[in-house]
């Protein structure tokens, strides 16, 4: 007998911020709060901690926080193309990236 397993569809809307869990009504609210989460505990550092839970779980995510991290690259928010890379399997850095060392500075 073989099992086979298929990915459900996301729906979780949990997440876990300030040790609190917290239960949102769509991904974007919930991808905006870890965002946020992030943000907050790296304002001031000079590098971003890419293992920070609030990232970890945007990664979580899976391809449903791809169109958010999207829109977090066209800003110019450089620093979300490690998610990027973890949830699509893709290296998504731009040749003009790879001869560019301030913008591939923030490409994790």
């Amino acid at each position: 007998m073989t099992t086979q397993l298929s990915q459900p569809a996301y729906t979780d809307q949990r997440a876990i911020i300030g040790g609190r869990c917290i239960v949102f009504t769509d991904p974007k609210s919930k991808f905006d709060a870890l965002a946020e989460a992030w943000d907050d505990d790296n304002l001031g550092m000079s590098t971003s901690n890419y293992q920070h839970p609030a990232h970890l779980q945007i990664i979580g995510m899976g391809t449903a926080a791809i169109p958010m991290l999207l829109d977090k690259l066209r800003q110019g928010q450089r620093r979300w193309v490690y998610a990027l890379k973890f949830i699509t399997g893709e290296q998504p850095d731009t040749p003009e990236m790879k001869a560019n060392a301030e913008l591939a500075r923030f490409s994790g």
